[in-house]
């Protein structure tokens, strides 16, 4: 599907399975997103402030995985970085 099993833990509703999963290696920039991972979020906005405007390999940016799972402190940090709300 294109998507890693730590993405595809979290779309079905499994998110333990996919702090398990996490466990074993940093989460790229949409994993952070989805999962609400401030830290990782803040570090890859450090790294590269222009994941803000790129989509994840599923078609979606970061801003609207981390709103669809409710995770405002991420969104508000991501409205801060730069992320197109529209």
């Amino acid at each position: 599907m294109g998507v890693s099993p730590i993405m595809m833990a979290i779309y079905f509703g499994q998110p333990e399975i996919a702090r398990v999963m996490a466990l074993t290696r940093e989460l790229d920039a949409f994993e952070a997103a989805a999962m609400g991972d401030v830290v990782q979020v803040q570090i890859a906005l450090q790294t590269n402030p222009a994941v803000v405007h790129q989509v994840s390999r599923d078609g979606f940016s970061m801003l609207g995985l981390a709103a669809f799972f409710g995770h405002s402190l991420v969104v508000e940090i991501l409205l801060k970085g730069g992320a197109d709300p529209k």
